[in-house]
Parts: C-alpha cells; sequence; structure tokens
C-alpha cells in the first residue's frame, strides 16, 4: 500500500529521527546535507550525523551515518 502521507520533496531518513538539517555544501556537482540522526528511535536519547546526496537538488539520496559518536 502506498504511504499517501510520505513526503515528496522534504528529507527523510528511511528510519529514525532526522534532527537538526545543516551544512548544505555543493562539491564537484555534487550536493551534501548534513543533519543530526537517531537511527534507532523518534527520540532525543542517541544522535550521530547522517547524510543526503543529490546531483540535482531534486532527487535525494541518505547516505546513512557521515559521523558517529565516540
Amino acid at each position: 500500500m502506498e504511504n499517501i502521507h510520505k513526503n515528496i520533496l522534504h528529507l527523510e531518513p528511511s528510519r529514525g529521527l532526522l534532527d537538526d538539517p545543516n551544512g548544505l555544501v555543493q562539491f564537484n556537482g555534487k550536493y551534501y546535507v548534513f543533519h543530526q540522526w537517531n537511527r534507532f528511535g523518534l527520540d532525543h536519547s542517541y544522535k550521530e550525523w547522517g547524510l543526503f546526496t543529490s546531483s540535482d537538488l531534486l532527487h535525494w539520496h541518505h547516505e546513512g551515518s557521515a559521523i558517529l559518536p565516540n
């Protein structure tokens, strides 16, 4: 069944909580957006940095974890 509530033009990971998208960077024709991410739940108990990439600012791919906490 299709999710009629799925975002179309907003960045959205496949799971977890996306928070504080920032750090929009363009480098060698590719765009990057970093964001805080809790891939384990929908609360703020855990944070790492996630990454989206795009070549056209319309179609985005969630790359997953970019920086993990130590």
